[in-house]
């Protein structure tokens, strides 16, 4: 697809020096995104770099470091092709092909050890520590998309997909657990990444979205979320907001 863009913006896809021979993946993602620090480029590179590690070091846990790079490239590969050639996804695939599914267990250091020689270990390890430090660097849902399964309980039965009860003696026994978490690693979209993020999936999902800005394009913008943010009284929901404190003697961050 990007080939497909340089041709059409009259450049070569073949290296200066050997006509015959036609440009890498990684050549010609440095020419058509230039910007090294691009979310979007830092995506396929990772991508790349899995590749290159070669099919006798993939295993199957390798699934949960790299899924939310992969998931982010789906969605990104359907915005590009249809920004550089006009082309809908979704009318040649399936939207639920367009949504990944993946195991969500994660090992721990220990559990890696104990499955995997040392050689591999080591370097399933620096993979997942590689890719956590990547994520830590930018809030793009360019770059990735976590994967997360949540469970809620409902006492209305017709709403559950299965049936439980908190009681040591039922087959299907669960655990009510209250636990405080930091909206900053649960939730790390920002402002601009948000109206980003549902723009892109306005685009891959082809939703119908008939709101036009001062210039007469059709996106969902700052002022489409604020109209949200206002009209559902986000910001005094519990559910979707929290308040920030600054502890007065150490200024640290409390929930």
């Amino acid at each position: 697809m990007l080939k497909a863009k340089l041709l059409q913006d009259g450049l070569p896809i073949t290296f200066p020096d050997n006509p015959s021979r036609s440009l890498d993946l990684t050549a010609v993602i440095s020419r058509v995104y230039t910007n090294k620090t691009q979310p979007l480029r830092l995506n396929l590179e990772k991508i790349i770099e899995l590749r290159n590690t070669g099919t006798h070091y993939v295993t199957e846990d390798y699934e949960t470091i790299y899924a939310p790079f992969f998931q982010a490239n789906v969605l990104s590969f359907c915005e590009q092709i249809r920004r550089f050639h006009d082309v809908d996804v979704s009318k040649h695939i399936s939207q639920n092909f367009l949504t990944l599914s993946i195991n969500p267990k994660t090992l721990t250091n220990e559990e890696i050890e104990a499955k995997y020689t040392a050689e591999m270990a080591i370097k399933l390890i620096q993979a997942r520590d590689d890719a956590e430090y990547l994520v830590s660097s930018s809030n793009s849902s360019d770059l990735y998309i976590p994967i997360r399964t949540h469970m809620y309980i409902t006492k209305d039965p017709k709403k559950a997909d299965f049936l439980v009860a908190v009681n040591s003696s039922s087959d299907n026994k669960v655990q009510i657990v209250k636990q405080v978490q930091n909206p900053d690693e649960t939730h790390k979209l920002s402002f601009k990444n948000v109206i980003d993020a549902v723009n892109k999936q306005i685009i891959a999902r082809s939703i119908s979205f008939n709101f036009r800005n001062s210039k007469g394009e059709c996106d969902f913008n700052k002022y489409c979320l604020q109209a949200i943010i206002k009209f559902h009284n986000i910001k005094d929901d519990r559910r979707y907001a929290f308040a920030l404190l600054l502890s007065e003697s150490s200024k640290a961050p409390a929930l």
